[in-house]
């Protein structure tokens, strides 16, 4: 299955004639549904993030990616990006208020540039979700409270 797209179409015309129409395709598409689009994080969490695109089988090489932290403009260097053909994976750490910046995924080959964007939201606050009947849901400030309390809720209902 071929993804080029038309882009654009321009006509060259002269005394009301058309003499020459060019059209631009497109040999690159956001994959938005392989893409992530939205990530979920806190201060000292590993996430990965992914940008896919869909590229014709006639393009024999890799599409190059990059990624930027929007707005500072930082970019992320190569070795935190792991890149195929088709899809670039982006390993990072949220540490400072920087790490939590929209992320843009730029994605292209000779002839074609894309980009995509990922909202990074930063959690503030561990909630413990209601998974077990007996569980009873209980909002903390830290995550060694939060399974602390979890701890002694499954040992409260064992017992029960």
């Amino acid at each position: 299955m071929s993804y080029v797209q038309l882009y654009s179409m321009c006509s060259l015309v002269m005394s009301n004639t058309i003499i020459r129409t060019f059209y631009y395709f497109s040999d690159l598409l956001i994959n938005k549904a392989d893409s992530t689009k939205v990530a979920e994080s806190w201060v000292g969490r590993k996430i990965t993030v992914v940008c896919a695109v869909k590229v014709p089988e006639s393009i024999q090489k890799n599409v190059m990616f990059s990624w930027t932290h929007i707005p500072s403009n930082r970019t992320v260097p190569r070795e935190f990006h792991d890149d195929m053909r088709s899809k670039s994976f982006l390993a990072i750490t949220t540490n400072k208020d920087e790490d939590f910046e929209t992320l843009q995924c730029k994605a292209e080959t000779k002839s074609t540039v894309k980009f995509h964007i990922i909202n990074i939201t930063k959690l503030s606050r561990c909630y413990i979700a209601q998974s077990h009947k007996n569980i009873k849901f209980k909002k903390t400030n830290s995550l060694n409270q939060a399974l602390y309390w979890l701890k002694l809720v499954r040992i409260k209902s064992k017992r029960e």
